[in-house]
């Protein structure tokens, strides 16, 4: 592995990390804005599943962009 792609190594997870953050952060506010609704576990629960659903997407991507730039 050359050296320029040793040092940005660190940037895909990071990204992942910060949108995991990102997540809780929204499915947090999600059930905690609920004020004018009431509060609602389920609609927490849809953001992080969504955020979730979006992340495994897009890692199979990866993956499978990874298996392929090996052949």
């Amino acid at each position: 592995m050359t050296e320029n792609k040793k040092s940005v190594r660190w940037v895909l997870p990071a990204i992942c990390l910060a949108l995991v953050l990102w997540g809780i952060v929204v499915a947090v506010g999600a059930y905690l804005g609920g004020v004018r609704f009431g509060y609602n576990p389920g609609r927490g629960l849809i953001v992080a599943g969504a955020v979730l659903a979006f992340l495994a997407l897009w890692g199979g991507l990866l993956f499978v962009r990874a298996g392929r730039r090996n052949r």
